[in-house]
């Protein structure tokens, strides 16, 4: 590959990884906060 398509293909990675990461920890953090309000009734 050259240096281009390898920078490339490095952001479409790292961009893919922090859409995913952030994905989770939006899930985990609305799960979280759920319960907590099911905690609080």
């Amino acid at each position: 590959m050259t240096i281009s398509q390898y920078s490339d293909t490095a952001i479409v990675t790292a961009t893919v990884v922090f859409i995913v990461a952030f994905i989770l920890h939006a899930a985990e953090w609305a799960r979280a906060r759920g319960l907590g309000e099911v905690r609080a009734d």
